[in-house]
Parts: C-alpha cells; sequence; structure tokens
C-alpha cells in the first residue's frame, strides 16, 4: 500500500511538472502538436489576441475538395505582449489588412471575428499597421 502512495505522488509530480512546464515550450510554435498540448493543457488559460490579416497565406487543399488558407502572425495582447499563432480558413481567404479579434487557449486559436481599429487596444494600435 504504501509503494503504491509513493507511486501515485510521483507520477502528479511529475504531471504537475509537464503542465508547467509545457507553455514555455509550446509559446510561439505554431505546430499541430503544441495546440493539442495547450488545449489539453488545464493550466493554460484562454486570452484574446489582437492582430492584422497582413501576412500572405500559404494554401493547400482540403479534404472537402477546397482550399485551407494558413496564416502565420505575430498576434498582440491587450498589453501589447507578441505571440506567434496560426489560423486556418476554409474556403476563401480573409481580407488582407482586416484587424482580428483572436480567442486562443496557448497556440489552440479557438475562434475570432474582424475588430474596427478604435477598438484594438492603444498598446496593440501602435503596433499593427
Amino acid at each position: 500500500m504504501r509503494r503504491w502512495v509513493i507511486n501515485s505522488v510521483g507520477l502528479f509530480v511529475i504531471l504537475g511538472a509537464l503542465c508547467c512546464a509545457a507553455p514555455l515550450v509550446t509559446r510561439d510554435r505554431t505546430t499541430a502538436g503544441a495546440a493539442v498540448l495547450d488545449s489539453i493543457n488545464p493550466l493554460v488559460t484562454t486570452r484574446d489576441y489582437y492582430t492584422s490579416t497582413a501576412a500572405t497565406p500559404t494554401r493547400s487543399a482540403n479534404a472537402h475538395g477546397g482550399h485551407d488558407y494558413h496564416y502565420r502572425l505575430t498576434a498582440y495582447d491587450q498589453a501589447g505582449r507578441p505571440r506567434r499563432l496560426l489560423i486556418t480558413v476554409s474556403d476563401h481567404p480573409l481580407q488582407s489588412h482586416t484587424y482580428l479579434r483572436v480567442q486562443a487557449k496557448g497556440q489552440t486559436v479557438q475562434g475570432w471575428h474582424a475588430v474596427a481599429r478604435p477598438a484594438l487596444p492603444k498598446s496593440v494600435q501602435a503596433k499593427l499597421r
């Protein structure tokens, strides 16, 4: 019984350390693995980021016969701290030079919508053209 308790405590310590270290490893990695790790990590919170669609997307075929457009963008949080995010859009590209408010849990983009420039925080307006 005592060995089982020690093993359980050890397992919880290892899992806790992994959950704490994972956001440091996945930050600014626009890969599927980073997105999966952040989406299942209970210590990663959902935050709003702001970005512009000034970058040219990469295009790939999807399973439905259409195309996916992948944007690797630098987004900024409320305080103006940068983060690289991958936004994938199906069937048609986003309008160029559109401002977006992106909800992301770490590297996992959960949703986004277009916003007007005056809706951007002042710290972000200076960084986005």
